[in-house]
């Protein structure tokens, strides 16, 4: 009987490490982790290596939260609190905790402004050196901060024209209208994938 309770719980084990090992925000977190069935004690050890790190990342961040807050003369130095929140927020928006991060920027125009500023110039960095799956991971960071800037919209589109993703193209640019239809830098930018493309609509 003994046994059989053992092979139950090693498949539930083995189940459970398959499903955290596939799961994109597990992998968006740690990288790629592999674990071997029924290998259960190095699996566990490993597991617990993985919580360690983050909770270190975590001590980390708020021993840096506490230590900005006051410094040695009592003041508070806005601009190292900033700092921490928008790596923060940055953690939350890789691990696709979205809600999270969008809750953190409800009236915050500041930390919206630099990271878009953030996310914007680095697409715009990988987008220039033909890196351009990076450089749309990077323009959809930032939709998170701001879904309804048609710009990134426009970004986005000049990614997939490099890509020669006409069809997508055309769809992208279209949401930049759906937010501002006197968009004159996203009207160009269509009449030039339709023209180019040969993309009706």
């Amino acid at each position: 009987m003994a046994n059989v309770i053992k092979r139950d719980e090693a498949t539930k084990i083995n189940m459970f490490q398959k499903d955290l090992s596939s799961s994109k925000i597990f992998r968006d977190v740690y990288g790629p982790v592999t674990f071997r069935d029924n290998d259960i004690a190095p699996a566990l050890a490993l597991m617990q290596q993985l919580i360690e790190v983050k909770e270190d990342e975590i001590k980390e961040l708020l021993a840096a939260k506490e230590a900005a807050q006051t410094k040695p003369n009592g003041t508070s130095n806005r601009a190292d609190i900033i700092a921490i929140q928008v790596k923060q927020i940055k953690i939350f928006i890789e691990q696709g905790d979205y809600a999270t991060a969008q809750e953190m920027l409800v009236n915050r125009e500041d930390l919206v402004s630099i990271l878009v500023d953030d996310y914007n110039a680095a697409g715009i960095e990988h987008r220039r050196a033909g890196r351009y799956d990076e450089a749309l991971n990077e323009f959809k960071k930032s939709l998170v901060v701001t879904p309804q800037d048609e710009g990134l919209y426009y970004n986005i589109a000049r990614v997939h024209i490099a890509k020669k993703e006409w069809k997508r193209a055309a769809e992208t640019i279209n949401e930049s209208l759906k937010i501002n239809r006197e968009f004159d830098e996203g009207i160009k930018l269509l009449k030039y994938i339709r023209e180019t493309g040969g993309v009706d609509e």
